[in-house]
């Protein structure tokens, strides 16, 4: 996903409130990926992505907690 977009995208699931329950998704998937040797992802661009979206995040964004 380019640039715009992937920020378009982040942007979008930080709105909806559900950046952490997708990058958890993400995550695991890859986990069993990694678990069952099935190497169906190209994990170093994965990554990449990951990594990239955190830096955006913490560069942009701050996280407060929830009053219950």
């Amino acid at each position: 996903m380019p640039g715009k977009d992937r920020i378009e995208y982040l942007k979008f699931h930080v709105r909806s409130k559900d950046y952490f329950g997708t990058l958890a998704t993400i995550l695991d998937l890859f986990r069993l990926d990694v678990l069952e040797k099935k190497f169906i992802y190209d994990k170093d661009k994965v990554l990449e992505k990951i990594v990239k979206d955190l830096i955006y995040l913490q560069d942009n964004y701050k996280i407060i907690k929830k009053v219950k």
